[in-house]
């Protein structure tokens, strides 16, 4: 019998949502120019990514900047197993 797939733990994050998330982890702290400059999408995309990144508890916004919580990095821990 086929194993399933193996997913990471916690919420269901886009392609794109993903990446802003490293970026934040690569950057230290992100806002949404970086995002959209980087990722090459428009800024109020960039805005709704990281909204939905710090709903998810992934992030944590600190004035115009977000940094990455400590379940932030726990979930990129376990999609790459290498953080």
């Amino acid at each position: 019998m086929p194993e399933a797939p193996v997913h990471a733990p916690g919420p269901r994050l886009t392609t794109r949502q993903k990446q802003a998330l490293a970026l934040v982890m690569e950057n230290g702290t992100a806002g949404p120019s970086l995002i959209s400059r980087e990722l090459g999408v428009g800024i109020s995309t960039a805005y709704r990514d990281l909204a939905a990144l710090e709903e998810a508890g992934l992030i944590d916004a600190d004035g115009g900047k977000r940094t990455l919580s400590d379940a932030g990095l726990s979930y990129l821990d376990n999609l790459t197993g290498t953080v």
